[in-house]
């Protein structure tokens, strides 16, 4: 498994990818890394790095596409736009094989939707790879957190790993669209590889039945806690990758 991952971080090139630094239009995880009050656990914290590096590997045999947000804080007199990833990534699509690093400054916060390149550009109904590195209380570290998170809906599984150890952080690697739960969108083509998570607002923080598979190791309604990787890794890398069971034995 270690020689395997450290194989992916060393292999294809670095391609672009999408920020939109106008604010981030999906539904984030409610107590996750872009809540305005996320869920830390304060103790035993190391600090994190000046930057924070994220891998993005494709394992899914064929192209995907991505696009960045970053999160925006409105009060009524200014609108806070938060760093953007370093070197600015542009709109790119992220062949089979390839990588996309993506450096992350102290202060940033935002996600990436994830989806099939075939589909075009994921839309809200993709799966999500959310973080933030701020400073937090009470300590005001600076603290990387993050998850994944299908509260918006399911594109592809996604599992994420702090550096070079073997046990995911955060992630599904179960592929929903072949389990027997269905997903109540129409069909797949019509949904553009999605499937809506019915509960992205719901207060009850019910799951639903297409979902279970996922829950407390990725985001799958909006309580969904056990899925938070908060401040779980302090080190200066995390490795992502899309449909993980493609790639790693």
């Amino acid at each position: 498994m270690i020689s395997a991952m450290l194989a992916l971080l060393s292999a294809a090139k670095a391609i672009p990818a999408t920020i939109t630094p106008l604010g981030n239009p999906y539904s984030s995880a409610e107590g996750g890394p872009l809540d305005p009050t996320p869920l830390i656990t304060v103790t035993a914290l190391v600090e994190g790095p000046a930057t924070y590096t994220m891998f993005i590997s494709n394992q899914a045999g064929r192209p995907l596409s991505t696009a960045h947000y970053v999160n925006t804080e409105t009060t009524s007199t200014i609108t806070k736009i938060f760093p953007s990833l370093i070197g600015s990534p542009q709109p790119g699509r992220l062949e089979a094989g390839q990588r996309a690093t993506l450096l992350a400054p102290r202060g940033w916060a935002g996600n990436m939707a994830v989806g099939e390149a075939r589909f075009g550009m994921p839309g809200g109904n993709s799966g999500l790879i959310e973080g933030s590195f701020l400073q937090q209380a009470p300590s005001n570290e600076w603290l990387f957190c993050m998850d994944v998170s299908y509260v918006a809906g399911y594109t592809v599984p996604m599992v994420c790993y702090c550096g070079n150890t073997t046990a995911p952080i955060s992630g599904c690697r179960d592929p929903l669209f072949e389990k027997a739960f269905k997903c109540p969108a129409v069909d797949f083509e019509a949904a553009k590889g999605s499937c809506h998570n019915p509960k992205v607002n719901s207060a009850d923080f019910s799951l639903a039945p297409f979902f279970a598979p996922c829950a407390a190791k990725a985001y799958s309604f909006p309580g969904d806690h056990d899925a938070l990787a908060s401040a779980k890794c302090q080190t200066k890398s995390l490795l992502c990758i899309i449909f993980p069971d493609n790639g790693l034995s």
